[in-house]
């Protein structure tokens, strides 16, 4: 891998000597000063003065940088494309793209639709008399040109043939060459592509204004899908600010909120219930006086029943090395499942857990217990720690882990331990 990109994790602490550039990344505020330690407080992708920075989320083990970097980007692209339809649902999560950050993800899109499938080919389907290719036998026999053998089996003579030809236009072929291999040149180093693109076509064919015009009247001429796609990426590649990668450059695509990301991934790699338990979660109020009692809602993070049993889970975004879950979080899963057990007449049993992301090689395993002091009531909050790799890769392609199981397995384990 180029010795250009360098690799972190948000919430880690870095020595200084360890992170290139360091007061200009203050300065931007993608890291901070920690008592001469660094910590970065981002995930993303940040270009600066020739040097990539590839930060990932806490917790996230890099074991084939091509791939990590291509599965983050992934998940970006899977999160902007949800946000815009479910607004309400992603509103907490926001993306930062400062410096033309959005051609980094255009190009990628480029890059990966080219490896999938190639650069795109037009066909162009003529029809003609003897003109070589495919006969059509229903339209030869209509024309009726046709002579008899001694036999009396009929020869035609005009056969109708129909032919396919390739690349009918040269201009849309060159304009998705010249976005492919000027994608490459930018951000092949990411996916270690920077070797497979032709340097002498890294220059727009036509000015950019004709090229956008062409591209857009080409558009209304075809109902390929994967052609209105790659269109689209050309036009958008075309019609941003292409800033060369210069020593003096700054591009940047981050979140600030992976904290958001990582608790709605665990919703739906849990299988989260509680919109279908929400109208049942009793609400604390105030009540002033005579007047109403104003309500405000009790919103756990995951809830889901197993049988008889009731699981409330906190996804929580630390870094355990260096901060732990405090009372209030303690406080609150202890509320949750008091509340919940108290109005849910068939749950006889509540599991309180905390999911932290780590780089552990399994899919979950056990950190810690928690509870309060000479108050068995308040039951137990356990931690267990999640393999965040495993949970991305869950919510971007998909795969068959239960984690409801092996959240069930590893507290079985534990409580047939303490009893």
């Amino acid at each position: 891998m180029d010795s250009n990109i360098k690799y972190y994790n948000e919430k880690y602490f870095y020595k200084l000597v360890a992170v290139p550039n360091v007061e200009d990344l203050i300065r931007r505020k993608i890291c901070e000063d920690k008592v001469g330690t660094i910590l970065f407080n981002r995930t993303g992708i940040i270009i600066l003065k020739g040097i990539i920075y590839v930060i990932f989320p806490c917790g996230y083990r890099v074991n084939e940088p091509y791939y990590d970097i291509q599965l983050l980007l992934d998940l970006f692209d899977r999160l902007v494309n949800e946000k815009k339809m479910d607004k309400e649902f992603y509103d907490l999560i926001d993306f930062e793209y400062e410096g033309n950050g959005h051609l980094l993800t255009v190009a990628y899109a480029i890059m990966k639709d080219y490896r999938e499938n190639g650069y795109i080919r037009i066909e162009n389907v003529i029809q003609g008399i003897n003109i070589g290719g495919k006969v059509n036998w229903k339209k030869t026999m209509k024309q009726k040109t046709q002579i008899f053998t001694e036999d009396g089996m009929p020869i035609f003579t005009d056969l109708v043939m129909t032919r396919k030809e390739n690349d009918k236009d040269a201009l849309l072929r060159s304009l998705h060459m010249y976005a492919i291999n000027k994608s490459i040149a930018m951000f092949g180093v990411l996916f270690g592509m920077e070797s497979e693109y032709d340097e002498d076509a890294v220059e727009l064919p036509v000015n950019k204004e004709y090229a956008i015009k062409f591209l857009k009247s080409e558009r209304h001429m075809t109902y390929n899908s994967r052609l209105l796609r790659v269109i689209d990426l050309v036009i958008k590649f075309i019609d941003s600010n292409e800033n060369e990668s210069t020593d003096n450059s700054f591009m940047a695509l981050s979140t600030k909120s992976f904290y958001s990301v990582w608790e709605l991934m665990c919703k739906v790699i849990l299988r989260d219930e509680f919109p279908s338990m929400k109208d049942k979660m009793p609400k604390p109020y105030w009540k002033i006086g005579d007047g109403e009692p104003r309500f405000t809602d009790q919103i756990p993070d995951i809830i889901y029943k197993d049988n008889s049993e009731l699981y409330v889970l906190d996804a929580k975004y630390y870094n355990v090395q260096k901060n732990r879950p405090g009372w209030h979080d303690l406080v609150k899963q202890y509320f949750y499942a008091l509340s919940l057990k108290a109005v849910l007449k068939d749950i006889n049993k509540t599991t309180n857990i905390m999911i932290i992301p780590s780089e552990i090689t399994e899919v979950a395993k056990f950190w810690a217990t928690s509870a309060v002091e000479n108050v068995p009531g308040f039951g137990k909050v356990y931690g267990i720690f999640l393999n965040v790799n495993h949970v991305i890769e869950t919510y971007c392609y998909g795969n068959d882990k239960d984690y409801r199981a092996e959240l069930r397995k590893i507290i079985d384990s534990k409580e047939s331990q303490e009893n």
